[in-house]
């Protein structure tokens, strides 16, 4: 019985006193104010994450705006990014979230963007007993 009540108190203590490793990390948000876009074309991207973000896309170039407020979960930051001259498609745009003390990851999402292609050119007709030139400045 004395050895019973050693080990359930010996066992108390190493429970009490074990560091929390594992926090519960709040989801990351990720956002665009469009799904879709041409070459050139200006994205608004807004993140949420916990700790350091990282963004990245091989359809967009991406910098960081400006921090635009925080919660007690997350730090919320804004994005420019300018789409590529890259061939029309899918592609995905991935955040990742590390913890600024530890750099370990603690979240990560993605969604996806549409390049569309340039619109074509729109050619006119020239009408009978008319003509067009171009003449060197």
């Amino acid at each position: 019985m004395f050895r019973t009540a050693i080990s359930v108190l010996l066992a108390c203590a190493a429970i009490t006193l074990t560091p929390l490793t594992a926090v519960a990390q709040s989801e990351p948000t990720l956002s665009v104010d469009t799904a879709t876009g041409k070459p050139g074309s200006k994205i608004t991207l807004r993140t949420g994450c916990d700790g350091g973000t990282y963004l990245t896309s091989s359809a967009m170039d991406i910098v960081k705006d400006q921090i635009v407020g925080h919660s007690d979960e997350h730090i919320f930051i804004k994005y420019a990014g300018t789409v590529r001259d890259v061939p029309p498609g899918q592609y995905t745009v991935d955040l990742r979230c590390v913890d600024s003390a530890t750099k370990r990851e603690t979240g990560r999402t993605s969604i996806k963007f549409t390049v569309r292609g340039a619109k074509p050119a729109v050619l006119g007709r020239i009408g009978e007993g008319t003509f067009a030139h171009t003449r060197a400045r």
